[in-house]
């Protein structure tokens, strides 16, 4: 019988995942973790802060992915064995490879590369690699179990210490074991009942060390490698010692110490969020009244380009309205900084992907709008899993097309008058990056519609402006790349703006 010809692969496109377990996490099981581990860091546990951060959004602990790995190499070892067998880890290899957000599926797989040896995978979307881990299996148990006043977790300290790089050279230190074993059965059901509660301890204290110690607040979780040796007991809690630093890449490496472990520990230390000029900066550059009579709609104000307009605005005498759609804080923060210094400014919840619902909230203000500066956007910089990704590229277009076109339009049936729609577009057109394919597309496609709008609306103006990369909180890096000025890019274009709305 002649053998079935083999399906030619797209080297471009990534393996597809083998069947596994699926999971989504939820806020509140980052918090059950949290309670467990004492890792309350806020780039895990907080929003609001988290928004603002490198990733963009709340992102899930490295530890507790890794955990769930482990949870199903632990099931698959007792399977292959016998139902009383207990699990020791030998030596548990990790990189982090991605980051892990709320509510989006990850795939496990867990594969017996030999007698004792597993392999574990944990992928997002499009195929994306998470977390990639190698854990070894031991036959002798750890040479000492979890000390009983170990056994329930020590009182939270939700404040993660802010250190530098700096900071943390050469820094030394040690910490507590804790445990809680029916909060571990609830989370890893199955590593609980066969794995070493100690080894389980030494993990959770690893995420309390690098998320809220060393390096503490702006610590991001690179890799692992861990060692476990029945025959040479180490301190009674977990000590560790940062063997080197990087001050070009941001990174920090941590020697650690267990009761049964020793390892290395990489993180990175990464850059704060991208604060803007302050309202008081911004006023010394824009003369009080030269921009009277300019109200304007800021969709997506709340940080970055929005932000910066909406202060140049209210400086300048005019009325910026500011909307947003998970950053509650960050407009009243806005707010309340522009109204004490004498300025005029309003802010309301709105989804431009959705802003049919919001159509009440507009009309209460019953505002004569001038402008529209449309900000909105998902996070740019995304992992792919092909040279084309058509679930971005729509992302993308629902935004930046789809959004734009159906709140214009929703704005200009409350006002229907002259009008000047800006739309901030970007250099990636023609600068042709493949990782950034389908946004260049959805922003040339969102230029392409203002033109169609402007010919069949003679009271509408529109500013179109490929804007270079520009410093917000989408364009933090770790390796510092080059970005303008937020208020630089900004000022001369609502100049411009202004003086197409003069008579």
């Amino acid at each position: 019988m002649a053998s079935a010809k083999k399906r030619p692969q797209n080297k471009l496109s990534p393996p597809r995942p083998r069947a596994g377990a699926r999971k989504k996490y939820s806020f509140d099981d980052q918090l059950s973790f949290a309670e467990l581990s004492g890792d309350y860091n806020p780039l895990h546990c907080d929003p609001s802060i988290a928004r603002r951060e490198l990733f963009g959004d709340v992102v899930v602990h490295g530890i507790r992915v890794l955990l769930d790995g482990l949870d199903i190499c632990a099931a698959k070892a007792v399977r292959r064995r016998n139902r009383g067998y207990r699990v020791w880890f030998g030596r548990i290899q990790c990189l982090f490879q991605n980051p892990v957000y709320l509510n989006a599926p990850v795939v496990f797989t867990c594969d017996e590369s030999a007698p004792g040896s597993y392999h574990l995978e944990a992928r997002g979307r499009r195929g994306v690699l998470l977390v990639d881990a190698n854990v070894s299996l031991s036959p002798q148990p750890p040479p000492r179990s979890l000390p009983e006043h170990s056994a329930s977790p020590a009182a939270p300290d939700k404040r993660p210490a802010m250190l530098s790089l700096e900071d943390i050279r050469n820094k030394t230190g040690g910490m507590a074991l804790t445990y809680d074993r029916p909060s571990a059965l609830r989370l890893f059901p199955r590593l609980a009942k066969t794995a070493s509660p100690l080894q389980i301890a030494e993990l959770l204290c690893l995420t309390r060390l690098v998320g809220m110690e060393c390096p503490g607040l702006r610590s991001v979780l690179s890799s692992l490698d861990l060692h476990y040796d029945a025959a040479v007991p180490g301190p009674e809690g977990l000590r560790y010692r940062v063997a080197a630093v990087n001050e070009r890449f941001l990174k920090a490496d941590l020697e650690i110490a267990g009761p049964c472990m020793k390892g290395t520990v990489k993180t990175f230390v990464r850059p704060g969020p991208q604060h803007q000029p302050s309202f008081a900066e911004v006023g010394k550059l824009i003369d009080n009244g030269s921009l009277k009579d300019h109200i304007a709609l800021i969709i997506g104000g709340t940080r970055g380009l929005g932000e910066v307009t909406a202060k140049i605005i209210a400086a300048g005498g005019g009325y910026p309205v500011i909307t947003w759609f998970s950053g509650a804080r960050d407009a009243q923060k806005i707010k309340a900084e522009i109204l004490a210094a004498g300025g005029r400014c309003a802010t309301l919840p709105f989804d431009a992907t959705r802003p049919g619902k919001y159509r009440a909230h507009l009309e209460a203000l019953d505002l004569r709008f001038t402008a529209m500066y449309y900000f909105a956007t998902p996070k740019i910089f995304v992992k792919k899993g092909s040279s084309f990704d058509a679930q971005l590229f729509g992302t993308f277009n629902r935004f930046y097309v789809t959004g734009l076109n159906n709140t214009y339009s929703l704005v200009r049936k409350l006002s229907p008058h002259p009008f000047v729609l800006f739309n901030p577009s970007s250099v990636a057109i023609d600068e042709k990056i493949p990782e950034l394919m389908e946004y260049a597309l959805a922003k040339k496609a969102s230029e392409d519609l203002c033109d169609r709008l402007a010919a069949k609306d003679r009271q509408l103006k529109t500013v179109v402006q490929r804007l270079p990369r520009t410093a917000t909180d989408q364009t933090i890096t770790l390796t510092g790349v080059p970005a303008a000025d937020a208020l630089e890019v900004m000022l001369p274009i609502v100049k411009k703006i202004h003086a197409l709305l003069t008579p």
